[in-house]
């Protein structure tokens, strides 16, 4: 694929048009669906590392997010709700699959942030209840601390009672296992995702394009948290959106998600009880005690 568009050219002459024209090309020839968000994110990690090693000296965005427009990555897709509401219900999954569905539901994290979680990060004591997840586990480089949602603890309680109540390992460890073999995600991101897209097939979903993702969810939680009328400032703390913007990162030494981190908590507590109203009562959603009012 790279050879016929960018293997004649040096790489600093590499341009984003170029890489979506072979985009393009590689979707046009018939590739299995989520093919070419894969590619495009293995050449960005291939020229990420040659600037950290100092291989090459390269400016500009190849080696970061391309917004492909393309029919597998389109940046307004989002579940409808039967499609949460099939995908909450489908316990027949395997592998804990159904459960890091949930959990990314819930939390808002990334799939493979989720997909890493281990029971020594955990925190399910009254009033301390949080999930931390360590700098080498995000996508932003950058340690991260979710307070969990009343729903989002209920979830880790039965899952941490089924596991025995270890002190320590992963949550989901036959995903967890596949993510050390391979180093990097591309087995167990496709297994987990194309196996939710083949039981919504089952289930008579039809798609033109493609079916949804693990990643299409956190666009959900962001048009659930707008309709419950959380702060915009909030809501980036909760899907963990850093700027790079000069004033913030040379002024307000960076945006910190930990500021907001009540509200953060609140949020994720309010959009709990709309994913209620969407897929009706659920013994992890429904909540008979006292609310946190939502800050924003």
């Amino acid at each position: 694929w790279i050879s016929p568009y960018l293997g004649a050219m040096e790489i600093c002459d590499i341009k984003e048009s170029h890489v979506l024209t072979m985009l393009d090309e590689i979707e046009e020839k018939g590739s299995k669906p989520g093919y070419v968000v894969e590619f495009k994110r293995l050449l960005g990690r291939m020229i990420r590392w040659g600037k950290q090693k100092q291989h090459i000296q390269i400016n500009g965005n190849v080696g970061k997010s391309t917004d492909y427009q393309g029919g597998t990555l389109k940046r307004d897709r989002f579940l409808n709700d039967s499609e949460i509401e099939t995908l909450w219900n489908a316990t027949e999954l395997k592998h804990g699959i159904n459960d890091l569905w949930r959990l990314v539901l819930l939390c808002g994290t990334r799939q493979t942030e989720t997909i890493k979680a281990r029971w020594e990060h955990v925190t399910l004591r009254a009033g301390k209840e949080s999930w931390f997840l360590p700098a080498k586990n995000t996508k932003t480089s950058v340690n991260f601390e979710i307070p969990l949602s009343r729903a989002a603890v209920r979830l880790l309680r039965e899952l941490h009672k089924a596991a025995g109540e270890p002190k320590a390992g992963p949550v989901f460890p036959a995903l967890y296992k596949t993510m050390l073999e391979y180093e990097v995600r591309n087995r167990t991101y496709c297994n987990a995702t194309q196996t939710c897209q083949k039981y919504l097939e089952r289930q008579g979903f039809e798609y033109e394009d493609r079916p949804p993702t693990f990643h299409d969810l956190r666009r959900n939680i962001m048009r659930g948290m707008k309709r419950c009328k959380v702060d915009k400032t909030v809501r980036r703390a909760v899907l963990n959106h850093r700027s790079s913007s000069m004033h913030e990162t040379h002024y307000e030494g960076g945006f910190d998600p930990m500021d907001y981190y009540d509200e953060h908590r609140a949020a994720l507590n309010e959009w709990a009880e709309f994913l209620e109203d969407i897929i009706g009562p659920d013994p992890i959603l429904s909540d008979n005690g006292p609310k946190l009012a939502l800050v924003s």
